[in-house]
């Protein structure tokens, strides 16, 4: 509990950082146009997620196509 409270004092003091250096339109701008290597892994994580779903309620062989 305390690794997780320390981690959220941490975050928050790097984006008040970021805040101040950048500026918040910039600090936005940054992180809309940041292109993040997790976020298609989490994407192929759901997706096998899902399939893994699919085959044990129908049954269904499905194959993920990467």
């Amino acid at each position: 509990k305390v690794n997780g409270e320390h981690s959220l004092i941490m975050l928050v003091y790097n984006i008040k950082r970021s805040i101040n250096i950048l500026g918040v339109p910039d600090l936005i701008a940054k992180l809309k146009n940041w292109k993040s290597p997790y976020k298609t892994k989490g994407v192929l994580v759901l997706k096998r997620a899902i399939l893994r779903l699919f085959n044990d309620l129908f049954g269904l062989d499905l194959a993920i196509a990467a």
